[in-house]
């Protein structure tokens, strides 16, 4: 497996993919909790400048932000299949098309899943990797020449002697 995996990384152009993107965005963002992110940090800034006070005006502010910010995401949290829907709804009604089939394509795909669990009825890591085995063997032993066999084989012995390197 291991062979596998370096030859399609070597071979097969990629691109680093977040998988925990849903996580980091967040429906309604912009709308509800941007501003109050921004006065929340400015006055933790301020706070931390003054040396971090436990009592008075900047600290009462540091918490009160902080309060509101945390009050707002949290509602976004909760609500963000509404607040989804609402900018689909603002999308076509603004006709912007594009954003909106955009944002429904990203709806979609935070839904997806990275593996398949089920191929061609085999279940299970080995199950599906003897089934893979099955098909290449095949695939490889269609044509009877020896002679291409063995330089195959002399080749898929020498990747293997690279991978492991």
């Amino acid at each position: 497996m291991d062979c596998v995996t370096v030859a399609s990384r070597v071979c097969i152009p990629s691109r680093m993919c977040n998988y925990n993107s849903s996580s980091y965005a967040i429906p309604g963002w912009n709308d509800c909790v941007k501003d109050k992110h921004a006065a929340a940090r400015e006055a933790f800034l301020e706070w931390s400048y003054l040396g971090r006070p436990r009592s008075g005006p900047v600290y009462i502010l540091m918490q009160h932000t902080r309060v509101q910010f945390k009050l707002s995401l949290r509602y976004c949290k909760q609500h963000k299949d509404l607040l989804r829907a609402d900018a689909l709804a603002s999308s076509v009604s603004n006709k912007d098309y594009r954003e909106f089939w955009d944002n429904v394509h990203k709806a979609n795909n935070d839904r997806a899943t990275k593996y398949s669990d089920i191929i061609d009825g085999c279940v299970g890591d080995t199950a599906i990797a003897d089934r893979w085995r099955e098909h290449f063997e095949k695939l490889y032993n269609s044509v009877d020449d020896s002679n291409l066999r063995a330089q195959f084989h002399q080749r898929l012995i020498a990747d293997v002697d690279y991978c492991l390197l």
